[in-house]
């Protein structure tokens, strides 16, 4: 993680009207990344991987999605949207052939780049991130944020609801917040650096800058059909787990392993949700560099 400058901030317009909004990290002469963040987070959540992209070589294109940060709100969006809008950026940076990185819940969002975009998109790589809504049994295994999943998907208006208390808390009570994150051992560990701390709900108060519309409607898109099936993402496919996930447990990449049909698969058995962004950033991203291979699994890590 670096607390220094990154790139900078940029907004484009899109073609419908809207603002996306995007932060760059790393060298920018560096092989082009798309970073998804996760749920509830922003552009800003990328900063906790400037240092790995500069050693790595790798421009980190960190993008808000509609409704988040400073992206416009898209009523109706789909996660098939997504794509598009990357497209729009990366022309627009003239940038034709691309990685793109998933987080959490950035998962879908990275995979439907993959599966839509496979003449632009070279790999695609995935960290601890959720399953499609079939895999989606893990919510009875409850940690506060697999607890908005579940009553989200039983409740309607819950999500709306939750958001608007996460958005609150953010603002108004940093501590509660940082409760929603959840955390295993190794997690606690790595949150107990105020500098992590510090950057993790930055990016969560930007998320909710423009109000909680945006994430609400987020958080249904990540529990219904992602609009695509896994075995149509024909790109190269990393997948990266910790054992010890308390948020999103390795199952979910379990489960996407068996149907993507060409993942390679990393898990590391002393590592958590947000543990292995910061022990094994730099071989993430440089796993996602054409022409580069990491081993297909990480050492002690069991068979699936």
């Amino acid at each position: 993680m670096s607390t220094g400058a990154a790139m900078g901030d940029g907004v484009i317009t899109l073609r419908d009207g809207r603002v996306l909004a995007y932060r760059e990290y790393g060298p920018p002469e560096g092989t082009p990344l798309v970073y998804c963040h996760g749920f509830p987070g922003s552009r800003m959540e990328a900063g906790l991987a400037e240092d790995a992209a500069a050693g790595q070589g790798i421009r980190l294109i960190a993008v808000d999605r509609p409704g988040f940060g400073g992206s416009g709100y898209q009523p109706g969006r789909r996660i098939m949207d997504w794509p598009g809008d990357v497209l729009q950026l990366m022309e627009r940076l003239e940038l034709p052939r691309f990685g793109v990185l998933g987080v959490s819940g950035g998962a879908p969002y990275a995979l439907a780049c993959g599966a839509a975009l496979p003449g632009s998109v070279a790999r695609v790589g995935v960290v601890c991130g959720i399953g499609p809504t079939g895999s989606m049994a893990w919510r009875r295994r409850l940690s506060l944020q697999r607890a908005v999943l579940a009553l989200s998907r039983r409740v309607p208006g819950a999500g709306r609801a939750l958001c608007v208390a996460i958005s609150v808390a953010v603002r108004r009570a940093p501590p509660l917040a940082l409760g929603f994150l959840g955390a295993s051992p190794p997690d606690r560990r790595v949150l107990a650096d105020v500098g992590v701390r510090r950057a993790l709900l930055r990016s969560m108060q930007e998320a909710f800058r423009a109000g909680s519309r945006g994430p609400a409607h987020d958080l249904m898109l990540l529990i219904r059909p992602w609009g695509f099936r896994s075995e149509d993402v024909s790109v190269p496919v990393h997948l990266w787990h910790g054992e010890l996930d308390a948020v999103v447990p390795a199952s979910a990449t379990r489960r996407q392993e068996r149907l993507l049909p060409r993942p390679s698969t990393h898990y590391y058995a002393g590592d958590g949700h947000y543990s292995i962004v910061l022990h094994h950033m730099g071989e993430i991203l440089g796993a996602l560099i054409p022409g580069r291979d990491a081993p297909r699994r990480a050492q002690g890590s069991p068979g699936t």
